[in-house]
Order: structure tokens, then C-alpha cells, then sequence
């Protein structure tokens, strides 16, 4: 399984601390997309690694997808390496 999976998902939601730490991404994540577009620039990337590269990394880099995705002027492109090179 991994963090696309339901049962991963609410385990990991099940932690308040999982919860901070989207919650500060968020904040980061936000301010630095406000000064890029403001600057013109094009391209921002981020990432998240964990020990697996399965569950939490997943699970963190799906939320904050989905809540760029709602922005203006912002196209979200997720690339899970992890799972990319389990799959092989």
C-alpha cells in the first residue's frame, strides 16, 4: 500500500502531527508561490522524501497537490520517484 491508498490516508490522518506539518508546508508553500508569480518566475519544485519514499511523503505531496491545484495560475505536476522506481 501506499499514501494514495485509503487506509494509509486515514491512518496518517488519524496524527496531529501529520496535520502541523501539512499545515506549515502550506504556509511555506504559499508565501513562495505569492513571490514567484509576483517575480515572473515559472517554476517551483517541491519535495518531500521519507525513509520508504511509500507511505508519508505520498500521502503529503497528494494533500498539497490537491490544494495548489485549487489556485489561480498555478499547474501541478506530482512525481512520486519512490513508487516510480518500485514499479520498475
Amino acid at each position: 500500500m501506499t499514501g494514495r491508498d485509503a487506509a494509509v490516508a486515514e491512518y496518517l490522518q488519524q496524527h496531529e502531527s501529520v496535520h502541523q506539518f501539512l499545515a506549515g508546508v502550506m504556509s511555506l508553500v504559499d508565501a513562495s508561490i505569492t513571490t514567484y508569480q509576483r517575480r515572473g518566475f515559472k517554476h517551483l519544485m517541491i519535495s518531500f522524501g521519507c525513509t520508504g519514499g511509500q507511505h508519508r511523503s505520498v500521502y503529503l505531496a497528494e494533500q498539497l497537490a490537491k490544494r495548489l491545484s485549487a489556485r489561480t495560475g498555478v499547474e501541478v505536476l506530482v512525481r512520486h520517484l519512490g513508487l516510480e522506481s518500485l514499479l520498475k
